[in-house]
């Protein structure tokens, strides 16, 4: 099991790339992460969980979360931990969270959770849809910043 700081070192470099690729202007044009932390937390904690499993081995799951006026909020729980790349998107948080649940998460309401998912075998498998490449060209081009 990786430890704590690790693991916030490891997401805090992936956000990072976000930002680089985004001040850069390399996203897709119908991506997201033009808007990046806001409204981006589903995409942005796919992404990064695609890396951790491809790169680090590690397995996280995807958590979305019903936070009542805020809407809905994506994040990464590995084991007990929580781990939040866009949590900045919501008043006074870091942009970047990776520890256990405090008040703010303990408050939002449970809606599902998913396993990994490979948008790199299913284009290969599948073919190629908007979907798909623009989670793969969003990917390539955080990567390519880092």
């Amino acid at each position: 099991m990786i430890d704590k700081e690790k693991l916030f070192n490891i997401s805090l470099n992936f956000r990072e790339g976000i930002e680089v690729a985004k001040q850069k202007r390399l996203f897709h044009p119908k991506s997201c992460l033009y808007r990046f932390p806001r409204a981006c937390c589903e995409h942005a904690s796919s992404l990064l969980r695609f890396y951790l499993k491809k790169v680090y081995k590690i397995d996280v799951l995807q958590v979305c979360c019903d936070c009542g006026d805020n809407g809905t909020h994506a994040f990464l729980e590995y084991g007990n931990l929580i781990i939040d790349i866009t949590s900045d998107q919501f008043p006074n948080r870091p942009p970047v969270y990776v520890d256990y649940p405090d008040d703010f998460y303990k408050n939002m309401k449970f809606i599902q959770k998913h396993d990994f998912y490979d948008f790199v075998e299913e284009v290969a498998n599948y073919g190629n849809n908007d979907f798909r490449a623009i989670n793969l060209e969003d990917y390539l081009m955080i990567i390519e910043t880092m």
